[in-house]
């Protein structure tokens, strides 16, 4: 998920961006919009082709990214995602 506002791991946080990534693309204020929105879908897809081009952090195919998606929120304790 991108930075989502408010959230601390216990708490999923908002809908609201939060941090560099509610500076990426003026108009684009949450998580909703990110999601669907071809400025944030390409800076992940870049930032994923470069790390799995670097060999120290995929040293083989099976440690490549394949596929991603940007979660609607958080995971947290508060929902349930992930344990206390």
């Amino acid at each position: 998920t991108l930075k989502a506002e408010g959230a601390t791991g216990e708490k999923p946080g908002t809908d609201q961006l939060t941090g560099p990534s509610a500076e990426v693309k003026a108009g684009i204020t949450t998580i909703s919009q990110a999601r669907q929105d071809s400025t944030f879908i390409k800076m992940i897809k870049d930032a994923i082709i470069a790390t799995n081009k670097d060999g120290t952090c995929c040293p083989s195919n099976a440690a490549k990214i394949q596929r991603f998606t940007i979660l609607p929120q958080d995971f947290s304790v508060e929902t349930s995602l992930i344990s206390p």
